[in-house]
């Protein structure tokens, strides 16, 4: 009788450890994975400096997100970047943004690094 429970305890305490050993992984999510790689055709430049302007926001992440940008050709566009902070369901995340706003008609790349959670993220936009 008292091997039959030694055996019973063994195979609960095998089973226990497997459960316990098994922890799920998530991979954090590209924040740049819904950028757009070209985007044609921004608006000309006018006097009305809100309708010559295109963004980009990431999403929201629990852990600081840092991001940063280069332009090709400055004299095409100016790029604006920040990292913010919204309210999403009651809670503070952090989010990465940036903006184009063109000065002349042309073509220029944007290359952006967001950096999340110890983790860098890279990719590049065309604009015309």
């Amino acid at each position: 009788m008292k091997t039959k429970k030694k055996i019973l305890l063994i195979m609960l305490l095998s089973v226990l450890m497997v459960l316990a050993s098994s922890v799920s992984v998530w991979a954090a999510k590209n924040p740049l994975s819904k950028m757009p790689r070209n985007v044609g055709s921004v608006a000309s430049p006018v006097n009305v400096s809100v309708i010559n302007k295109t963004s980009f926001c990431t999403e929201p992440y629990d852990g600081k997100v840092k991001i940063s940008v280069k332009n090709s050709n400055s004299e095409v566009a100016d790029v604006f970047c920040q990292s913010t902070i919204q309210i999403v369901n009651g809670k503070a995340k952090n989010c990465g943004n940036f903006w184009v706003t063109c000065k002349k008609p042309g073509t220029t790349t944007v290359k952006v690094t967001v950096k999340v959670n110890g983790k860098s993220y890279t990719k590049s936009c065309k604009y015309t």
